[in-house]
């Protein structure tokens, strides 16, 4: 796990969106993401299965590039 929140800490992103919809009881949605971009597909696939969560796809606008990404506070959550 150490290799694992070395790689997170230099590697990960994480982000908060935070946004106004009328029809939720307090009016605002908070949208968490948890990201790693990565060339190779094969650390990101290990690091998907350690964590047991989060999609892996090409990163938009990069060809060479991929991306995991955990987003959402159930899937955030059940980890």
């Amino acid at each position: 796990m150490g290799y694992l929140a070395g790689f997170v800490d230099a590697e990960g992103s994480f982000s908060v969106s935070v946004k106004y919809q009328p029809d939720l009881r307090y009016k605002i949605r908070v949208d968490p993401v948890f990201s790693i971009t990565q060339k190779e597909r094969k650390v990101l696939e290990t690091i998907q299965r350690i964590l047991g969560c989060g999609r892996i796809m090409p990163k938009q606008g990069q060809k060479k590039l991929w991306v995991l990404i955990v987003d959402g506070l159930d899937e955030l959550y059940s980890n």
